[in-house]
């Protein structure tokens, strides 16, 4: 788990394929899957300088994947 700079938690879901957000001040969680046909096992979320998520992939061996953290 890590968190971003407005206080967000986020976190790999490894057998659910897909990456999550957990906003403390709402208790809401959002689901941030990959493009169909996609399989990842995100592993190990830090976020750099420019506020873009990398995770290690475990199924696939990647060590390079990224998305960038959606805008509010």
């Amino acid at each position: 788990m890590v968190a971003d700079k407005e206080g967000n938690i986020w976190f790999t879901a490894i057998s659910g394929g897909y990456i999550g957000k957990l906003d403390p001040r709402t208790g809401e969680i959002s689901e941030y899957h990959a493009p169909e046909g996609a399989e990842i096992d995100p592993h190990t979320p830090v976020f750099d300088h420019n506020g873009i998520l990398w995770f290690t992939n475990e199924q696939t061996n990647y060590i390079g994947a990224s998305i960038r953290k959606p805008a509010r």
